[in-house]
């Protein structure tokens, strides 16, 4: 997905109202067009309400024959934060809302030294990570009822935090069954029926037991709101 905004940057005209929205379409509606090409153009198509258009992998010949044409602005990075873009934009009006003295607009330059400001997420560090997984097993077995539920427990938390380790350095949470690592994020999702049909195959009468026991007070915690 190309967000128009940055097509735009990069000196590239995206009309991207639907001609079903406009009074008199042409084909220059919902399309993709080059200044400098003005006999290129790239109708775009809606799936439901966002818009798409057809490629194909080109041939090897069309490669180095044909002439390039780019979408996004010649660079290796952008950062879609940059405040620069804000204030590029408001400059552009006065404050009654009109449009100002052009000599007023800003062309300040895209800021990339700051991006990492806005990557909250990133700020975690693996070892903050190893450690609270570390935390979560060790009191797991010295809980109460260790004899009952306490290795089980921790070998579970145990084999999840080395699974969301290990999704966390592909850049995801979840790893699913499919052999593409960046297919798309398909949450997991538990019938308990079925979940309880898995459990009693693992654990014995005692184990589901004190394990039903946990889910019920937590339940009951929760409908107090503790």
């Amino acid at each position: 997905m190309v967000p128009p905004f940055i097509m735009r940057e990069g000196g590239v005209i995206v009309n991207d109202v639907p001609k079903i929205h406009t009074k008199d379409p042409t084909v220059y509606d919902r399309s993709i067009s080059f200044h400098d090409e003005p006999d290129s153009l790239i109708p775009l198509h809606l799936s439901g309400i966002f818009s798409y258009f057809c490629t194909r992998r080109p041939e090897k010949k069309q490669l180095f024959d044909c002439k390039k044409l780019f979408c996004t602005p010649d660079a290796i990075d952008w950062n879609p934060h940059c405040t620069s873009f804000e204030s590029n934009e408001r400059s552009i009006l006065d404050f009654k809302g009109e449009i100002s003295e052009k000599g007023r607009w800003l062309r300040d330059p895209q800021i990339f030294d700051k991006i990492e400001e806005f990557s909250t997420v990133s700020s975690v560090t693996v070892d903050q990570w190893n450690k609270h997984i570390d935390s979560d097993i060790s009191s797991a077995y010295i809980v109460d009822n260790a004899d009952i539920m306490g290795n089980d427990f921790a070998s579970a938390i145990n084999l999840r935090g080395e699974l969301s380790s290990f999704g966390a350095s592909i850049g995801s949470t979840m790893k699913g069954e499919s052999n593409d690592l960046f297919s798309s994020y398909i949450p997991m999702i538990f019938e308990w029926n079925n979940f309880e049909v898995s459990l009693h195959s693992k654990l014995n009468s005692a184990q589901m037991s004190f394990l039903e026991s946990k889910i019920k007070a937590a339940e009951a915690a929760r409908s107090r709101g503790v």
